[in-house]
């Protein structure tokens, strides 16, 4: 048996095999943290956090709180007191005792107080819900069961019949008595890099403590930076995760800990290349596993393969390649090289695939990496290489050549200067390398063996092109902008792509691999199904299945955790019942984006014509449109926590109606208090006021519309006419429609008064200004009830819900128990409904806007 290992072990062993071996080993750190992760504060937050509960016990200060009835409690001034009480009497004392010896720890804590913030916050919500079951003076006590956290371990019997004890040691234990349910909580100040990873970790915990308590446990993440964010697994969903993944796991980690340096069959590298560019311990990593760099140069097809597998989760590769008898009517492909670590600089990250007439090895490579648009491909000559490579196939193509004749033109104000523009020049001149080895390309790349000079050549090439490709864009970055007429939606340096057809290619994905993977998968857990169906949309693979008779649908539905950990996807899958099937929608490996020109381009449209938004594009790849003169589609409420894409969804909804209809046809009036959706529009002649970014202003523009659909009703009247309509069938010059497009509608809730005067005008609007021509379309990133109240949704027919931070969140947006938006993907990733329906596509995205 080996010494004991920890839940975190097993986080850390999911996440990279060489990096739990590393620290287990010979220490040193074992979180991998996205670079924009506010690092060197999760002791403290742990700390302070752990402090609030236990405060929160003892003081009877916090119990007074929540004396009141629960149905008098509210979220929002529970917290603020909890938060005044917990600074006062925690907070505030160790910050001065901290930063009056060290005064840069100010900021850091800074951070802190602001996820401690976001985590009060979910603890009122609890507290206030267990207030229907408790008294005051009980309520804190039945909620945080374990104040003090203490070791748990159990010892798992492995399937070679050894013993492993796992201990671990989560931060809390609360109970929900909604649920009746106790869950255990661990806290994170970081965005988790690998969900399936975390998934593991809180699966243990809860086993634990199933195993001492014999009662289900829950289990819950909470990511308090950079905003609050809470991961939710039930016990059910829990339940088989352990006993199928877990033990297996831990028969690899012991395998793997008996490794000794220069024995074959190392631990293997993360299955997650980008995960290597945040390594703690890249060096060590590198020294250790990769000292021996002819393990990088494979020969094998079925090698070769298996990396070019790994290769397809990387966001960027650079590449490079080397050919026998180039300069013959019959030259061959010798080699590819390619590098996913940009960091590196001896080429011990670089990989070479021997594919000397291996025409199968080629167009596998071909298949996976080239022609997917997901990862960056970077060349020095891309023209020369592509001959090689999939040719016209290829996508996401960059050429750092190209860069170089750009960035040296005369006309340039901040011309590259460098004497020539030969990758080996360009690495010695930009990038301070020195004994640059140049006579070993005119070698001979068809004679086997190899050279280790032959070798080494091809590894640096890629290095070389990778340090000149982040060079480039640096000076790219810093030089001041040359001309544009076009409004960016965002950055884009100076690459050069394959000329792009006008819609979105159908990406050569294997379906039927992964639906076979999916239906194998099943039949592990004893759920016989068959595949009736694929189909692919830009976000996600939806999977159609039909269960064998006697397989309940309620048996795949409880699923999901276990086959986002089996199959190794980032993102629970959505699984929903459908008319002869059930459908299980899987992230795309190679998410497409659904550009904006390739459904909708400038047009004149006649005066009658429908006025319709773009809502996204669905499987068959057609555009969802709602007509703005239905009364099912006639006003919207719209809600997407951030990083959901709701902002890029606003603005697509508003220019699929900018590019179609005229100022003298559309009107449009805008909320933006955030003052960062809507900057590009504020010139615009379709404006009915002035972007409005305060509430006193809002509050005015809503009466404005009041009293314009009012105003528009008497004229109605004069003429006999019913609606806009035909009303403009008649007159001339028309009416315009009248589109209010009200961004982050929580940020005017937080004052009774403003609250109220804004749901009066919506509730008027809502069900009166429809055939009037006038149209509400209200974002929130908060959906709460508090903030999307009964008489706001009662009032908004039409539902979009983007990525939700929790599950009631996404039941706010969609009514009933519809909490799939929670496990959407974001970045546009959505779910659309009209009365019954629910659909799930993806939003316009908008590269430019051009108007």
């Amino acid at each position: 048996m080996t010494n004991s290992l920890t839940a975190t072990d097993i986080r850390v062993a999911v996440e990279c095999p060489r990096l739990f071996y590393l620290s287990k080993k010979l220490g040193g750190k074992s979180l991998f943290l996205p670079p924009e992760s506010s690092q060197g504060i999760g002791t403290t937050f742990h700390k302070l956090a752990n402090q609030f509960v236990k405060l929160a016990c003892q003081n009877g200060k916090f119990r007074q709180l929540f004396e009141a009835d629960a149905d008098h409690l509210k979220k929002e001034a529970i917290a603020t007191q909890m938060e005044q009480l917990f600074y006062q009497l925690a907070f505030y004392p160790y910050f001065q005792e901290i930063t009056q010896t060290d005064p840069g720890k100010a900021q850091p804590l800074f951070q802190v107080w602001q996820g401690l913030r976001g985590l009060i916050q979910r603890w009122a919500e609890l507290l206030i819900k267990n207030r229907r079951y408790h008294s005051a003076a009980e309520v804190i006590g039945k909620t945080f069961i374990d104040p003090d956290p203490k070791l748990i371990q159990h010892q798992f019997t492995l399937s070679d019949g050894t013993k492993q004890v796992v201990k671990g040691q989560f931060d809390n234990l609360i109970f929900d008595s909604d649920r009746q349910r106790l869950c255990v909580v661990e806290y994170k100040t970081y965005e988790p890099v690998d969900p399936s990873a975390q998934l593991a970790q809180v699966a243990v915990y809860s086993y634990l403590l199933w195993e001492k308590t014999k009662l289900p446990v829950d289990s819950a993440i909470y990511c308090v930076l950079p905003e609050f964010k809470e991961y939710h697994y039930s016990w059910e969903q829990l339940e088989t995760t352990v006993h199928q993944l877990i033990p297996p796991k831990l028969q690899q980690m012991q395998k793997w800990l008996t490794w000794e340096p220069g024995q074959p069959d190392p631990p293997p590298s993360t299955s997650q290349a980008h995960l290597c560019q945040i390594c703690p311990q890249q060096e060590k990593c590198q020294t250790l596993f990769e000292g021996d760099e002819s393990n990088h140069y494979l020969t094998k097809p079925a090698e070769i393969r298996a990396m070019i597998k790994q290769l397809t989760s990387a966001e960027i590769l650079w590449l490079d390649t080397e050919v026998a008898d180039w300069n013959t009517a019959n030259p061959r492909l010798s080699l590819i090289q390619v590098l996913a670590n940009p960091t590196d600089r001896t080429g011990k990250h670089a990989y070479i695939f021997d594919v000397l007439d291996q025409p199968d090895v080629v167009q596998n490579f071909v298949e996976q990496i080239m022609v997917n648009p997901g990862i960056e491909k970077v060349f020095h000559n891309a023209s020369f290489d592509l001959r090689f490579l999939g040719k016209e196939q290829a996508e996401n193509i960059t050429c750092t050549q190209k860069m170089v004749n750009r960035l040296t033109r005369k006309r340039r104000s901040n011309r590259l200067q460098v004497s020539n523009k030969k990758l080996k020049t360009l690495a010695v001149e930009l990038c301070q390398f020195s004994h640059v080895d140049s006579e070993e390309q005119q070698s001979d790349w068809g004679q086997r063996p190899l050279t280790e000079k032959q070798i080494k050549y091809a590894k640096m090439d890629t290095v070389y092109l990778a340090h000149v490709y982040r060079y480039l864009l640096e000076f790219i970055a810093a030089a001041p902008s040359q001309t544009s007429n076009t409004i960016a939606s965002q950055p884009t340096p100076e690459t050069v792509e394959t000329p792009q057809p006008e819609k979105e290619p159908t990406p050569d994905v294997d379906v039927d691999a992964i639906a076979q993977q999916l239906v194998e998968t099943l039949q592990s857990f004893k759920i016989d199904v068959t595949c009736v169906g694929t189909a692919v949309g830009p976000a996600f693979i939806r999977v159609k299945l039909k269960p064998s008779l006697g397989v309940k649908v309620s048996a795949l539905l409880k699923l999901s955790a276990d086959l986002q950990v089996q199959l190794g996807i980032t993102n629970p899958p959505l699984i929903a019942p459908q008319p002869g099937y059930v459908s299980v929608d899987l992230p795309r490996p190679d998410r497409q984006v659904a550009r904006l020109e390739d459904y909708i381009t400038l047009q004149t449209t006649p005066t009658q014509a429908p006025v319709k938004i773009a809502i996204g594009v669905d499987l068959d790849g057609k555009l969802v449109e709602a007509d703005l003169s239905d009364a099912n589609t006639c006003h919207f409420l719209v809600g997407g926590t951030t990083g959901s894409g709701k902002s890029e969804f606003l603005r697509s909804l508003l220019l699929s109606l900018l590019y179609r209809h005229s100022p003298q046809q559309l009107k449009i009036a805008l909320v933006d208090p955030k003052r960062v959706t809507f900057p590009e529009f504020e010139q615009i002649p379709w404006l009915y006021a002035p972007i409005v970014k305060d509430s006193e202003d809002a509050i005015a523009l809503m009466d404005n519309l009041v009293t314009e659909m009012e105003r528009r009703y008497q004229r109605f009247e004069q003429a006999g006419c019913s609606h806009l309509d035909a009303y403009n069938q008649q007159n001339n010059p028309p009416l315009p429609r009248l589109v209010c497009i009200f961004d982050e509608y929580a940020d005017f809730m937080t004052e009774k008064d403003i609250r109220n005067a804004l749901e009066l005008s919506i509730k008027r609007l809502g069900s009166m200004a429809r055939a009037a021509g006038i149209h509400l379309i209200i974002a929130t990133q908060r959906p709460e009830a508090k903030v999307v109240t009964p008489i706001i949704r009662s009032n908004l027919p039409g539902r979009v819900a983007l990525r939700t931070a929790s599950e009631a969140d996404s039941e706010i947006i969609l009514g009933g128990k519809q909490s799939e938006a929670a496990y959407l993907l974001g970045k546009g990733d959505l779910l659309y409904q009209v009365g019954a329906k629910l659909q799930r596509l993806q939003s316009l995205f908008a590269r430019r806007i051009e108007l």
